[in-house]
């Protein structure tokens, strides 16, 4: 990896740092409720990879404000920085999936030793608690589907796990070039765009679709639309005058 790439990925790294601290004690205190009130909880897996996406999106529509502008200042082309940004990407999804991997293998071994491995599931379709005296309701069972079925196929899930961490990315990344590059009236044009992306992502990988076609057809087609996201992208970002 080169040093560009490197220091790309480690200034994004850090945001992923915060972030994943933060999910991960919103989700201890989750849990924690659900024990004290012996309910189902999604594992730190389940729990983060709604939220995980959104953080993908948000930091790749800053992306190019942040650190394009950041990098042509230092010397670097505009070509460059898109060539070694999509590889700093793709370190960082692979390390994110690591990460919040590890978190999940350890959460399911303390709980398994301390007796909870029952309150614990792989999805959020359960995550609901309820108090006795009703005054306390914290329903999570709407939170967005992913497709994925860690428990089934672990590899596969992963794979497409982190495929869908770099599109998101990716879509991210175009509304904030096309913002970058025509403002915020035509900016919208490219919102809407990626609203389309975006629901284009959440069908492919909806129960109903994965089981009607197959959990690689889903991931096929995600690499494709990445593929074409980025290739929108690079379009855009190619002939933009770079904001000094």
């Amino acid at each position: 990896m080169s040093k560009f790439s490197k220091a790309l990925f480690e200034e994004q790294l850090m945001y992923a740092f915060w972030y994943l601290g933060a999910v991960l004690v919103f989700q201890l205190v989750y849990f924690g409720l659900a024990i004290y009130y012996e309910s189902n909880a999604g594992n730190f897996l389940a729990f983060a990879i709604a939220p995980t996406r959104v953080f993908m999106l948000i930091i790749g529509i800053t992306s190019t404000y942040g650190l394009l502008t950041y990098y042509v200042k230092l010397g670097k082309t505009r070509k460059a920085y898109f060539k070694k940004n999509l590889v700093a990407v793709g370190l960082l999804a692979v390390t994110i999936a690591i990460i919040t991997g590890v978190i999940t293998f350890i959460q399911h071994v303390v709980t398994n030793v301390m007796g909870w491995s029952h309150l614990i599931q792989y999805t959020m379709s359960e995550t609901h608690i309820l108090s006795p005296n009703g005054r306390l309701e914290l329903d999570l069972t709407g939170m967005p589907e992913s497709g994925l079925h860690f428990d089934e196929s672990l590899l596969l899930s992963f794979v497409a796990f982190i495929i869908q961490l770099v599109i998101y990315y990716l879509i991210g990344s175009f509304v904030g070039s096309g913002y970058y590059r025509y403002g915020w009236v035509i900016g919208f044009l490219f919102v809407a765009a990626a609203l389309v992306f975006l629901g284009s992502l959440q069908w492919m990988w909806s129960e109903r679709v994965i089981e009607a076609g197959s959990f690689i057809l889903s991931t096929g087609v995600t690499v494709v639309l990445g593929f074409f996201v980025g290739y929108l992208t690079w379009k855009v970002l190619s002939k933009t005058p770079v904001k000094l």
